[in-house]
């Protein structure tokens, strides 16, 4: 295994992934998945309604450990 091809996390496992705000390559352990929920009223959800049915009202970013902690997710 070639060091161009280790996480840039834990510099241990082999590289899938990569953050999507710093690029830090990361291996499947290091990764962190942060879920993010549309706030704007065309997604809203009534009990049997939804309001758009074009786009998704929720999406999972891909991040490190650091970027997870700075990171303003709302």
């Amino acid at each position: 295994m070639s060091e161009d091809k280790l996480c840039g996390v834990c510099n241990k496992n082999e590289v899938t992934v990569s953050c999507e705000i710093c690029k830090v390559p990361m291996c499947d352990i290091c990764k962190r998945e942060i879920q993010i929920e549309a706030q704007d009223p065309g997604h809203r959800v009534r009990p049997g309604v939804q309001f758009s049915t074009i786009s998704p009202s929720s999406w999972k970013k891909i991040v490190c450990e650091k970027c997870m902690q700075e990171a303003d997710i709302y």
